[in-house]
């Protein structure tokens, strides 16, 4: 192949850790007496993905590092899909510490809101190659998808911020 430059871009998992939302799915079945089976457990997982309830964000395997690492913290504002229903739909099978990294990413993102630059913005590059045509994308997806990922609710008025239906912060 060509001797271009190869980049690696990740899917990283936020606000909600892959472990964070298998144990979850493992409490809403202990909790409601289903079997426990982990093809179950699975399927349940990645339905959780493919209907878009788990935050995600595409990075950099550097930036990707630099997060596991503690070093860098990605604003809730730029997760994409709606986590805020998994937080909703599940949060009675959350282990409470979850529900407090949740709390305090909150806090964190309210803070960021005057300094946050759009390093992460998604920048779209489209490469055509001969004889294959790639779906059309529509130029307000970005803006669309801005504001879904938004699952942290905040009105400028007042500075309140929910996730679901519960106020968790005034800021």
């Amino acid at each position: 192949m060509g001797g271009g430059k190869k980049y690696t871009i990740e899917i990283h998992h936020e606000p909600f850790t892959l472990f964070d939302i298998v144990e979850t799915v493992l409490n809403k079945r202990e909790m409601e007496g289903q079997k426990i089976d982990p093809l179950d457990i699975a399927d349940e997982v990645m339905a959780l993905h493919y209907d878009g309830k788990v935050g995600l964000i595409h990075l950099s395997t550097t930036m990707h590092q630099l997060v596991h690492d503690d070093k860098i913290f990605i604003p809730l504002q730029y997760i994409y899909q709606s986590y805020n229903e998994f937080y909703t739909e599940y949060k009675p099978y959350f282990n409470p510490l979850v529900i407090e990294k949740i709390e305090m990413k909150v806090e964190m993102s309210l803070k960021t809101d005057n300094f946050i630059s759009d390093s992460i913005d998604p920048q779209f590059t489209y490469v055509h190659i001969d004889g294959f045509d790639f779906p059309e994308i529509p130029s307000e997806w970005k803006d669309v998808l801005h504001m879904e990922s938004a699952a942290v609710n905040s009105t400028n008025d007042d500075n309140i911020i929910f996730i679901g239906d519960k106020k968790v912060i005034e800021a």
